[in-house]
């Protein structure tokens, strides 16, 4: 798992758990008054501290989020990269990751195709990539 991914997830998770406990902590448990505690909130009628934390972990949900995209972006780009090495050293012109040539609901996989080369496209597991 890629160390962005990670410290993605973990600032995701930190600011909604903080923002989930000041949210019910401030009264805001029962759904029929979230919004009216929340609107409380941001404008700092339950004290400036809450509030300050509450945008923190608005921003730490944000961030986390994007790092998280981030993340996975990195990941992928790493396993096409792998995909078109591995392509090329089995003597083909071109690698991609994409869905499995079957069709098949039941038996379709996440796959490096191989094409350009002297025979049929190779496909391989891109997950053991």
């Amino acid at each position: 798992m890629s160390p962005i991914l990670v410290v993605g997830l973990a600032l995701f998770f930190l600011g909604g758990l903080t923002f989930m406990g000041v949210l019910f902590g401030s009264g805001g448990a029962a759904k029929s008054r979230q919004l009216t505690v929340l609107g409380q909130l941001f404008r700092g009628e339950r004290g400036g501290g809450r509030r300050v934390i509450t945008w923190i972990a608005l921003g730490c949900l944000g961030l986390g989020m994007c790092t998280s995209f981030a993340g996975v972006t990195s990941m992928d780009a790493a396993r096409a990269d792998r995909c078109v090495e591995r392509c090329g050293a089995e003597g083909y012109a071109e690698g991609r990751i994409g869905p499995s040539l079957d069709r098949d609901p039941q038996t379709r996989f996440v796959a490096c195709t191989c094409t350009g080369g002297d025979g049929e496209p190779l496909e391989l597991r891109a997950d053991s990539l």
